[in-house]
């Protein structure tokens, strides 16, 4: 409180000389305005003038406030002493000042009148300025008037009109200021009496205080003081007695303090004892925990992630070659030795380990001191303080490089395998396409020509030829299943289907045969089994098939009983059990463990005896497996076998139920006949002739009109010329000029067909060929061979029926002097495939040599010239006309030159060509043997239009059926028309007629129509 008092009396001085301060730069400013004013009356120097104006513009806060403002300050700006006020920074009026300084209001008042009567005289210096101004001959009595301004009596009388409010204003401040000045100085003695008192109060405490510490002390400081040295010093020996009555004193309290810390002293001695035998044992333990790592084959590291210290142990330094010191002991150090590229993966690891805490378990890899590289796998652990915060981390590294050059070696071996996997699939598919595309002459001409008339023995070849067909078919769609599913290539469908649709055509098929051996076979349904389920029904169908057929064949008499019932399953899900029992031959144990191996039957006899490849049941419990199911066998020798088929299914709840009533149990599948509108009309595009005249006849066969175009450029032609005018396009995959996929693009995108059936015929029956040809837009596929039926479901499925059917036509061709053999010609085969039309036969030979009697030279020019693409399409072309006409020396050769065309080797270029010419040589030599084709009809002069229009109408009817008959039309209508007018066209029309292009025929009769004058033609 007394130091607050003096301050509030500094405070008041303080205040009192600042305001005091205020108040005389007022009346300081006012004498250098007068004094400036008059000396630039005196001089005419501007610098006075401008000081003038600078003292008005600092007082009214026009301009900002000189550090150090002093009434010696314009004395000393005016001698240059120091430098004119700043033109910046913050300015305030004087008036302004004096409001903050915390006048009274009495004060503030007399110092306005003071700042006013300033203002007020401020105007009289600055005319007598401008008098000073004058120029010209009233100069002098301008100046004289302006020094009389600033002398008389106003203005002396003005000034004292300024200083007597300052003088009040002082009297004023002085009287406060003084008044509180007194009123402190009264406190402050008031207080120090105050302290005089307090002071001997104290004294009086601090006397009685001594004396209670002395009792308290129990002795004197000096004694107590040293027992405090003593117990300072270690001395805890026995202190003197305690005088009496001093037990809880001071002195007391050491001497018990004493005795403690003697206890203690023991109890040290003690833990020292404790302390070295815990050290020995922790010496040898860390002896053994060194031996233990010097033992072990992992190198051990830990590293301070504050200091950023790493420590490798001796094991790990060995394991890269390093000596102790080689290897630097910081994080940078271990950086460097990590392989580049798996850094970022090191660093990533650390993190996640040091701020998720996941595991730390990485393989990387280390530069030994050899600079080459190991693989190894690095474990470790982090320590975290209590707010998170990773302070270290241990772990360890073990060498794995042998193990990684042996999972290198590993994956050599597996791609190598799935390449030699690849390499097998591949294979499998070109020989399913390339034994496919005879297949379907075979099966597709056998078909054909059973529906003719035929002696017995002829029937019953053919008969036999077809079962055959059917059965290497078979074969081919076996090996092909059974390499998708090793390549895992197989994928199963999921679509709604009819479990009695499926059963219904294993029935039927299977029922002949067992009549044939005299068995009974029985399918039994149980009721509650669901009908309508999803799944893959083609899947199914094939696992029962193939256990039907199997019970029937190793069934010599007794009964095949196939049952169907279902099994509990969670949801929508059902299992179904499909138990397929026989009382057949049986299988022994050791015959039912290798079951189910590929190419496996029970022994070598029972496969010389029922024939079979061992494929079947191979496939079925793949296929079982694929859909989650099992396959299993119960067998007894001489009692008959039960295989056992558990599936699971999703039941369809959204499927319409089957109304269909009297549906056989057993029977025999026959092909529906067909039912299509009369003016239904497909397209075949098809570049095989062969293929075309089977898929045509079959078509035919069916009530359809088929035309036929050679490639997807003449389809897209055809349908942008016509839009409506096919029921479907029938689109074989592989074409010159444009492919199948090309053309169902553009029929797709540029035509816009997007409703129109386009279904495609190709001898790939692989699924992904399937997918791709689905993918692109065709609605549906058919693999070649042509399975009529097959055929027919696709046909159903998308042209409408109507219920009435069609004969297929049955015609023979024969022709006289036709060659017995020819060099390189299979005659039989291309006969075959011809349906033995040799007329036909012998155009296309004679039109073979007279087209390929300079494919040497030619394929010579093109490769002389560098163009390989007109090369491979020459030898791409020959190969399919050679392998139609059966020429297969030439097809062979073609095939290996359109090979080595296609790797760019040169050297088999060469020798393959020399190849191709050596076969083709004998072939084009036994052509010009062939008879001549009939000589050009001669000019029977103007034939009668009426006479030949019924013929030329039906030869155009023919040829809008695409009726292999029109061959024959037309050449009884050459013949009668002669060497006329109609010649050239005639030509034309034999050559397109060659060409099975039924189109263009059209067309070129039309312009013979003209010709002849009568009514237009339909083109």
């Amino acid at each position: 409180m007394y130091v607050r008092t003096e301050k509030a009396i500094d405070r008041a001085n303080e205040q009192r000389q600042a305001v005091m301060a205020l108040a005389d730069e007022l009346r300081q400013s006012s004498d250098d305005l007068t004094r400036m004013v008059r000396t630039y009356i005196v001089t005419g120097d501007p610098v006075y003038k401008q000081s003038y104006q600078d003292i008005l513009d600092i007082r009214d806060g026009k301009r900002p406030r000189p550090e150090h403002y002093q009434n010696v300050y314009w004395d000393l700006v005016v001698a240059g002493r120091l430098p004119p006020p700043p033109a910046t920074g913050q300015a305030m009026a004087l008036l302004e000042l004096m409001r903050q300084a915390g006048f009274g209001d009495a004060e503030f008042r007399q110092l306005a009148q003071a700042k006013a009567h300033s203002d007020h005289l401020t105007a009289t210096e600055v005319t007598a300025m401008r008098l000073a101004e004058t120029v010209g001959p009233d100069r002098e009595e301008a100046l004289t008037r302006a020094r009389r301004l600033l002398h008389d009596d106003a203005y002396h009388q003005a000034k004292a009109d300024i200083m007597q409010p300052l003088y009040e204003f002082n009297v004023l401040m002085n009287r406060r200021t003084l008044a509180a000045v007194h009123a402190a100085a009264h406190n402050a003695t008031l207080l120090r009496g105050i302290f005089i008192v307090v002071g001997l109060i104290l004294f009086i405490m601090l006397w009685r205080t001594w004396a209670t510490l002395r009792e308290t002390l129990g002795a004197s400081a000096e004694e107590v003081r040293a027992q405090i040295v003593k117990l300072g010093h270690g001395d805890f020996s026995a202190a003197p007695p305690v005088p009496p009555g001093a037990d809880h004193s001071v002195i007391g309290w050491l001497a018990e303090t004493r005795q403690r810390l003697n206890q203690l002293a023991q109890a040290q001695q003690e833990a020292v004892v404790r302390y070295t035998r815990a050290e020995q044992a922790l010496r040898e333990s860390l002896g053994r925990y060194e031996l233990a790592i010097k033992g072990t084959t992992d190198g051990i590291w830990h590293w301070n992630i504050l200091s950023g210290e790493d420590f490798h142990s001796p094991r790990y330094r060995e394991l890269l070659g390093y000596d102790a010191d080689e290897l630097p002991d910081t994080a940078d150090g271990f950086e460097a030795i990590v392989h580049p590229d798996d850094l970022p993966q090191v660093n990533a690891a650390q993190q996640a380990h040091l701020v998720r805490r996941e595991p730390y378990n990485i393989e990387l890899r280390l530069r030994t001191k050899q600079r080459d590289y190991k693989w190894f796998i690095s474990r470790g652990q982090a320590e975290w303080d209590a707010a998170g915060q990773p302070l270290r981390m241990s772990g360890s590294i073990t060498d794995i490089t042998e193990r990684k050059r042996a999972e290198e070696e590993l994956a050599r071996s597996r791609d190598a395998a799935q390449a030699a996997n690849r390499a097998k699939s591949q294979f499998l598919a070109n020989m399913s396409h390339e034994i496919r595309t005879p297949m379907n002459a075979v099966i597709g001409l056998t078909h054909l020509v059973l529906q003719t008339d035929l002696t017995p023995k002829q029937q019953d070849y053919l008969y036999k030829i077809q079962s055959s067909g059917q059965a290497l078919l078979g074969l081919i769609n076996d090996i092909l299943d059974l390499s998708k599913i090793e390549a895992d290539r197989l994928e199963l469908e999921q679509i709604p289907f009819s479990l009695e649709r499926v059963l219904d055509p294993i029935a039927t098929m299977m029922a002949l045969r067992a009549e044939e051996k005299g068995l009974k076979l029985s399918f039994h349904l149980d009721a509650t089994a669901p009908r309508h389920l999803l799944g893959d029904p083609l899947r199914l169908g094939q696992i029962l098939l193939n256990l039907v057929n199997n019970a029937v064949k190793f069934t010599e008499q007794g009964e095949v009983v196939v049952a169907v019932t279902p099994q509990a399953r969670p949801g929508a899900q059902v299992g179904l059990r499909f138990a397929v029992r026989d009382t057949g031959i049986g299988l022994l144990p050791a015959q039912q463990a290798r079951l189910f191996e590929a190419f496996s039957q029970a022994d070598g006899s029972t496969t010389r005896r029922y024939g079979g490849t061992g494929l079947g049941l191979a496939i079925s419990k793949k296929l079982v497996d694929l859909m989650g199911g099992d396959l299993r066998v119960e067998s007894a020798p001489g009692v008959g076998s039960t295989f056992t088929a558990i599936l699971p299914f999703t039941v369809d709840t959204a499927a319409v139920p089957d109304t269909r009533e009297d549906r056989p149990e057993t029977g025999r599948a026959g092909l529906i006949p067909p039912s299509f509108p009369t003016d239904s009309r497909v397209l075949l595009v098809e570049d095989n002739a062969i293929n075309q005249q089977v898929a045509r006849e079959i078509l035919r066969n069916f009530g359809l009109g088929v035309e036929i175009v050679g490639n997807g450029r003449m389809a897209v032609e055809l349908l942008r010329a016509n839009p409506a005018r096919y029921a479907a396009v029938f689109m074989d995959l592989q074409m010159p000029e444009m492919d199948g996929f090309e053309a169902t693009r553009v029929i797709r995108d540029e035509l816009g067909l997007a409703d129109l059936p386009i279904i495609a015929m190709t001898a790939h029956a692989l699924e992904e060929e399937r997918r791709r040809c689905l993918a692109c837009g065709i609605n549906d596929h058919v693999a070649k061979p042509i399975d009529p039926s097959v055929l027919l479901t696709v046909l159903s499925r998308w042209l409408p029926t109507r219920g009435d059917a069609q004969e297929p036509p049955n015609e023979t061709l024969s022709v006289p002097d036709f060659p017995a053999a020819l060099p390189g010609v299979d005659l039989s085969a291309a006969l075959r495939r011809l349906s033995g039309n040799r007329e036909l036969l012998l155009k296309m030979l004679r039109n073979f040599g007279q087209e390929w009697s300079g494919a040497h030279e030619s394929i010579q020019v093109a490769l002389s010239a560098g163009d390989l693409q007109q090369a491979r399409q020459t030898v791409h072309t020959l190969r399919g006309v050679a392998a139609n006409l059966s020429v297969s020396h030439v097809a062979a050769s073609a095939e290996a030159l359109e090979q080595a065309l296609k790797r760019g080797a040169n050297h088999e270029i060469e020798r393959c060509l020399e190849t191709l010419a050596a076969a083709i040589s004998p072939v084009l030599a036994g052509l010009e043997r062939l008879p001549p084709a009939p000589p050009l009809p001669v000019d029977v002069g103007s034939p009668d239009p009426s006479l030949l229009e019924p013929q030329v109408c039906e030869l155009a009817k023919l040829l809008r059926q695409q009726d292999m008959k029109a061959e024959a039309c037309f050449a009884e209508l050459r013949v009668r028309l002669g060497a006329g007018e109609c010649s050239e066209a005639m030509v034309r029309l034999e050559q397109q007629l060659d060409r099975l292009d039924f189109a263009a025929a059209r067309i070129t009769l039309a312009e013979v129509a003209e010709l002849l004058g009568m009514a237009a033609l339909d083109r």
